[in-house]
């Protein structure tokens, strides 16, 4: 048995409906994770941390397709496997959000994921995750829902 060094293992509720990107080698789901830690800060509110998060595979698998009928907005799940870190910074991937200030994320491989319970009353939210959106293309690291934590 061998140990990655570079593993992670948290848990938290989605925050954005998935999407599908296809590639001529395999797809890659991807969707963002929001994990609010216990406490809150000075000015009594939660830092939430974002990850966002893929999920590679091959077309011979159907592990995306698994995932896609189960993800929905809200949804609690248990992600594991390893940061992405950016290039430039070494670090999270930094970006201008909607409202002009800077924000940063943290990008994750990952390995496993467990949708353990869907939000309470997210039924819509339900049949809208299983119709997904696919892109063919390889950019669209976009975070409109940063700011909408779905607790």
């Amino acid at each position: 048995m061998s140990i990655s060094i570079n593993s992670l293992t948290f848990t938290g509720r989605v925050g954005s409906v998935f999407s599908v990107k296809k590639f001529n080698g395999g797809a890659m789901l991807e969707f963002t994770v929001a994990v609010r830690p216990n406490f809150k800060n000075k000015n009594g509110e939660y830092d939430t941390q974002w990850f966002y998060c893929k999920v590679w595979d091959k077309p011979e698998c159907s592990y995306i397709n698994m995932l896609s009928s189960q993800l929905v907005k809200g949804s609690a799940v248990v992600c594991t496997g390893a940061l992405d870190f950016d290039p430039v910074t070494g670090g999270p991937k930094l970006f201008t959000g909607n409202d002009g200030v800077w924000k940063a994320v943290f990008s994750v491989n990952c390995k496993d994921v467990v949708v353990q319970s869907p939000r309470p009353g997210n039924s819509a939210n339900a049949s809208n995750a299983k119709n997904g959106s696919t892109s063919e293309n390889t950019k669209g690291e976009q975070f409109s829902d940063i700011d909408d934590i779905p607790w």
